[in-house]
């Protein structure tokens, strides 16, 4: 069994997908540093207030972990993953290709390291921030 996964297009950040969690929704903004070759992820409320900005990704460390308020926050945990085992850190050349945000929904036991397929991206619909180059910005 793998993880399911958010499809992010990398060639068309800064990236915003709306994340449904149980009963809220939020909105997700991907960001990449080019100059440090990192991303990062802001977080914001169906309101479009931000609750967290400019998260950094880091592998194997869910995404917003610090800020554990269950009145405000996603119910679900979103950790960039590289089931495949190659990745020591998020890069561009890895970012979509071993690495990815997964959802954090399976099992402690499971044993399957192979990365995701096309049936387990997750359905949200993600849009692009602005029509800037092929790269993304800092």
């Amino acid at each position: 069994m793998k993880h399911d996964y958010i499809d992010i297009d990398k060639t068309q950040l800064p990236f915003r997908f709306e994340w449904d969690s149980e009963d809220d929704s939020f909105f997700i903004d991907i960001e990449y540093n080019e100059s440090h070759d990192f991303f990062t992820a802001t977080l914001y409320d169906v309101m479009g207030n931000v609750l967290v900005a400019g998260e950094k990704l880091v592998l194997n460390m869910p995404l917003f972990s610090e800020f554990n308020d269950p009145e405000t926050m996603p119910a679900e945990i979103i950790t960039p993953l590289d089931e495949s085992g190659q990745a020591q850190r998020i890069t561009w050349e890895n970012f979509g290709v071993t690495v990815f945000l997964c959802i954090d929904d399976l099992p402690d036991d499971s044993e399957d390291d192979s990365g995701p397929t096309d049936d387990d991206k997750d359905d949200s619909v993600g849009f692009d921030l602005d029509d800037g180059d092929d790269r993304g910005g800092d």
